[in-house]
């Protein structure tokens, strides 16, 4: 079962903290961290939107490595 899934059953809290979690994946990002960090939020993603997902966080990717960006969501 993908980790998504059980969602339906999962109260707020949970929800919620997930859902931090995910930002912090995607924002909390410097050039050494960000392939290891956007393949933790693929882990995530149903298959059927992964690989325009995966477009997405490669252009992102190399944009925080050719202008070495420093990103930090609080």
């Amino acid at each position: 079962m993908h980790p998504l899934r059980c969602l339906r059953t999962a109260d707020a809290s949970y929800i919620e903290q997930l859902g931090l979690s995910f930002v912090a994946l995607r924002l909390n990002v410097t050039p050494e961290t960000v392939d290891a960090q956007h393949q933790q939020l693929l882990r995530y993603v149903l298959p059927a939107s992964q690989n325009s997902l995966k477009v997405q966080l490669a252009e992102d990717a190399k944009r925080i490595k050719d202008n070495n960006v420093n990103s930090t969501f609080i």
